[in-house]
């Protein structure tokens, strides 16, 4: 029987702990846990680099058996049986071959802990967790075919090619990947499904960044059941707050250590892969240095205390070693979300020791960053788009776009390619802010609640804030050019959930 939208909200984790009494549990599913191989010794994930123009892999996804650095057990949804996919590093110009090998149990007779999901008629009830498809976030690449194409459907036991050609004059820059069917999204990246996507470009060249160490952090929100799961049901509850046994892993370690010299600087290269949890980053005793978001080089590096990533968001920095010591990089309280719904602390340690070294940090303008700005009259169209939380009478959360839930056979937003939009996001949701993602084409935000930036930002994804105190809706101005591909895509809330609970609309560029 299939599971209705408002069951799959209210489900508990008492199905999980009856699979258990049942004899579904680790002694007939699982090794014991002093066969489960330990975690990889350094905390970077394996690296995947493109040869001759090609960057050619394949990504199994599997159920995988693994134990945090921290002794806990962690049996989820996986890349290639690691808690972060490998990190893929490839030039412009590049091809990108992957095959998605989907060994998802296709039924949860083969698996009852890593379950199928039952299928669902409602698009927007969670379903089908063995079914995936491929996103190449950043990216501004096609959308169609096996491209970068988030309509796919790749179902467990088959092998699935994707194949994106990258633009040769594409943007340099730290990007990610991980799956984007819709219904199943959450429940995939609950386990780690993802990875680090990086483009070498200028940037990289620079003489002070070129000298420094270059380290990927994937911050990846893991919860897992008692039993060391993830969750067999989806529900709102299973997935909100702080357990002992929810997480937010760097490369899937929990707090790995980093050492550094005095003097020592470093390129800390922070991907926000958390499905619903906000990071709100302070690194005791250091400032960070910022020379991109979302994989696109700042004009000049820019000085911040502390960094608030919401999911999605990617940013390069620099980090530049102080007095010896032990400090920590810590997610503060971001006061943008229920308080409960967060879990904090420290994420990484820092531990400077040994002969100081004398590093620069970069200053002026930075290769590649002048990119030009959409003016006034480029603007072919102006769109406003609401994202609110509703309640139907029986209390269920209706996560809503334009007063609407995602279908799949309706396109909101028709785009003409060649021409540029300027489109103003609005939030009347009183609770929490809902980070913006539109696919294929980067944004330059100019405005945060009617205010202007003091200089446009590029980016792909972007914090829509919640209403002011006087009950004006939060709001982000941004503007985006259609260039180059023409196919289907989406917006969404990069609140993962939000998403497989409806908040994405369609759209086509023609």
């Amino acid at each position: 029987m299939l599971r209705t939208r408002r069951e799959f909200l209210s489900t508990s984790l008492a199905f999980g702990a009856g699979l258990l009494a049942a004899g579904c549990g680790s002694s007939s599913l699982l090794l014991p846990i002093e066969q489960v191989p330990p975690p990889q010794v350094g905390f970077q994930p394996p690296l995947i680099a493109s040869e001759n123009g090609l960057l050619q892999t394949t990504l199994r996804c599997v159920c995988s058996d693994n134990v945090l650095n921290n002794g806990q057990r962690a049996y989820t949804r996986t890349y290639n049986e690691s808690l972060v996919g490998p990190t893929l590093r490839i030039r412009p110009g590049d091809t990108l071959k992957i095959n998605i090998q989907n060994d998802l149990p296709a039924s949860e007779f083969e698996d009852p802990l890593c379950g199928p999901g039952s299928p669902s008629v409602d698009s927007n009830t969670p379903n089908s967790f063995s079914t995936t498809n491929f996103h190449t976030h950043g990216l501004h690449v096609s959308p169609s075919g096996i491209g970068d194409n988030v309509l796919r459907d790749m179902e467990p036991g088959t092998s699935s090619p994707v194949e994106i050609e990258v633009p040769h004059d594409h943007p340099g820059g730290t990007n990610w990947y991980h799956p984007h069917r819709h219904g199943s999204a959450s429940m995939q990246m609950f386990g780690g499904m993802m990875g680090a996507l990086i483009i070498e470009s200028e940037l990289d060249k620079q003489a002070d960044i070129a000298a420094a160490m270059d380290l990927v952090m994937v911050m990846s929100e893991l919860r897992l059941t008692v039993q060391g799961m993830t969750p067999p049901v989806f529900s709102i509850d299973a997935f909100a707050g702080a357990t002992p046994t929810s997480f937010i892993t760097i490369n899937g370690h929990v707090n790995p250590t980093v050492r550094m010299q005095p003097g020592e600087v470093q390129r800390w290269r922070l991907v926000q892969g958390c499905v619903s949890n906000f990071a709100l980053l302070r690194l005791q005793g250091h400032q960070f240095l910022v020379i991109a978001k979302d994989g696109l080089t700042y004009p000049e590096a820019v000085w911040q205390d502390e960094i608030l990533m919401v999911p999605g968001e990617r940013y390069d920095v620099l980090v530049k070693a102080g007095a010896p010591g032990t400090y920590s990089l810590e997610k503060m309280e971001d006061g943008l979300v229920n308080p409960d719904l967060s879990i904090l602390g420290v994420l990484l340690t820092v531990e400077v020791s040994g002969d100081p070294v004398v590093m620069n940090l970069p200053t002026g303008p930075l290769p590649g960053g002048q990119r030009p700005l959409i003016g006034d009259d480029e603007i072919v169209q102006r769109r406003e788009i609401v994202f609110d939380v509703r309640s139907t009478p029986e209390g269920e959360p209706l996560f809503l776009i334009d007063d609407k839930l995602f279908d799949h056979d309706r396109i909101d937003h028709f785009f003409q390619i060649g021409t540029a939009e300027e489109w103003v996001i609005s939030n009347r949701n009183n609770n929490f802010g809902h980070p913006f993602h539109t696919h294929a084409n980067d944004l330059m935000l100019t405005h945060i609640n009617g205010q202007a930036s003091a200089r446009p930002i590029w980016c792909d994804t972007v914090l829509v804030p919640p209403p002011l105190p006087d009950g004006t809706p939060g709001s982000i101005s941004l503007r985006t050019l259609f260039e180059e591909f023409k196919g289907k895509g989406v917006i969404h809330c990069h609140i993962i959930d939000h998403e497989d609970l409806g908040m994405m609309q369609l759209w086509e560029i023609v």
